[in-house]
């Protein structure tokens, strides 16, 4: 028996054994590699999954709800990726007449109050409609003979009230457009605001003109695959103009 052999066996590893130890190392440290690479993988394809769904749920919303309170196809003007409209935050049952030409008494309800900075007003009544701008509004303790409790504003107007309005609705001119992966909201000349998550191609992305009605089509960002489909296409039905 060589005893030298016994001695170096005693004292330490083979060279062949160190490889063995330094190849399960290595493979072992792969392993965790591939499981975090994927748990990478997975953890992102749940957030995009999940801005798509609030993609989707954001732009059905948001649409939808300006198309309720819309007075017809003429209050839409759609292009490929920009749909510009009169956006409808609110309305106000028109007092009777013995105020100034261009002073109304109303009481408001909506989603919003009045904004004299950005609003117009369009006041309805036997004779058809006015678009007339807002100049400011006020608060006041005065009664609106025959409506409900609550506060009553006194608007000031860029015209003449026409005699017999009963209805004052009052909007913003702005438009949303599919830009830079997003559903996004510009008022006026202002800077196009995202409403949603950056995660849609745009294009293909459009917006799209129908017989009384706008049509959406949204497409999921490319290369990104769903479990809850990467497209989404609405149908906003515009109501008639209550006059004409």
């Amino acid at each position: 028996m060589n005893v030298g052999a016994m001695r170096d066996r005693q004292g330490g590893f083979t060279v062949m054994e160190a490889l063995l130890a330094l190849l399960l190392g290595w493979g072992i440290v792969q392993l965790g590699l591939a499981v975090l690479s994927g748990q990478r993988r997975h953890r992102l394809s749940m957030v995009a999954t999940s801005e798509w769904l609030a993609t989707r749920r954001v732009a059905r919303h948001v649409l939808g709800a300006e198309a309720l309170r819309t007075d017809g196809g003429g209050a839409w003007l759609a292009s490929a990726d920009t749909l510009a409209l009169r956006a409808y935050r609110g309305y106000a049952l028109v007092c009777p007449e013995g105020l100034p030409a261009s002073t109304v008494l109303a009481r408001v309800a909506g989603v919003r109050k009045p904004d004299p900075t950005k609003d117009s007003v369009v006041l309805l009544g036997a004779e058809g409609s006015l678009t007339l701008a807002l100049q400011s509004r006020t608060v006041v303790s005065d009664a609106c003979p025959g409506a409900a409790e609550g506060a009553t504003e006194r608007w000031r107007l860029s015209g003449e009230v026409p005699r017999g309005a009963v209805v004052a609705r009052f909007f913003e001119r702005g438009s949303y457009h599919l830009w830079n992966g997003a559903v996004r909201y510009r008022r006026g000349a202002g800077g196009r605001q995202p409403l949603t998550p950056d995660r849609l191609a745009t294009p293909p992305s459009s917006f799209g003109s129908l017989p009384q009605a706008v049509e959406v089509w949204l497409q999921r960002e490319v290369g990104v695959i769903s479990t809850v489909g990467d497209s989404l296409r609405l149908l906003l039905p515009l109501r008639r103009p209550p006059h004409g």
